[in-house]
């Protein structure tokens, strides 16, 4: 049975969104969040434009409603949506906006909405491929990295900060769908491995340093322990 596009649960506040292209990743430690000294996890959520897309970018709408309810009340409510509007404060922004021209990675962005979202105080849960959670000190930058496509739980809250406010999110946790070429910088595990592969017979002979007589090391069972860190 075909998983479901992606979840809006609005008492909760909490959606699990559509499969996303993720930018910026940091999740297996914290980074300095931009023009501040504050540090968090996070990532940016970048959604290719369709009609999935398209349909769960209106219904995030109902979250935003229900955040407001639950923080002011249905009368002043109705007031910060105004002004939420007007200014356009709301998590979701469109790559193609000519406002997003001066971001660094705009190119990447054309064509998608796209969420940054972060987390200063708890590290993203990972969901592995058995469907449980995966200690991430066992994760490893080929594991989690930008570039690849996820699912990402995301967390909505009510902001007022020095007069601006708006709808903000937290990253909860996240599970990788697909690996995709690494929009960081640097050659990953995996892309080396790829690239080499033909030449893997030669690369044992040349690394083989057991004495005469001795395994060679290139047997089962090595490959089956470097086989149980492949998480995802």
């Amino acid at each position: 049975m075909a998983a479901k596009p992606y979840v809006i649960d609005v008492k909760r506040k909490k959606c699990i969104t559509p499969e996303c292209r993720g930018s910026y990743v940091s999740i297996l430690e914290k980074r300095q969040l931009p023009e501040s000294e504050k540090m968090a996890y996070g990532m940016q959520c970048m959604f290719p434009k369709n009609d999935v897309v398209d349909q769960f970018v209106k219904d995030l709408k109902q979250i935003y409603v229900q955040v407001l309810l639950d923080k002011f009340g249905a009368q002043k409510a109705q007031e910060i949506a105004k002004v939420i509007s007007a200014k356009q404060r709301f998590p979701v922004r469109d790559g193609d906006d000519d406002k997003e021209a001066g971001l660094a990675n705009a190119e990447q962005l054309k064509g998608h909405y796209f969420i940054n979202t972060n987390n200063q105080f708890k590290q993203p849960y990972v969901l592995g491929p058995t469907g449980k959670v995966v200690p991430v000190d066992m994760l490893t930058p080929d594991d989690i990295y930008s570039g690849a496509w996820y699912r990402v739980m995301l967390e909505f809250w009510y902001y007022d900060v020095a007069g601006n406010k708006g709808i903000s999110t937290s990253i909860a946790g996240l599970m990788k769908t697909k690996d995709d070429d690494n929009l960081g910088a640097g050659t990953s595990a995996s892309e080396f491995e790829s690239a080499l592969g033909e030449f893997s017979t030669e690369a044992v002979s040349m690394f083989d340093t057991s004495e005469p007589g001795e395994p060679s090391g290139d047997g089962q069972d090595t490959e089956d322990e470097t086989d149980q860190f492949n998480f995802l």
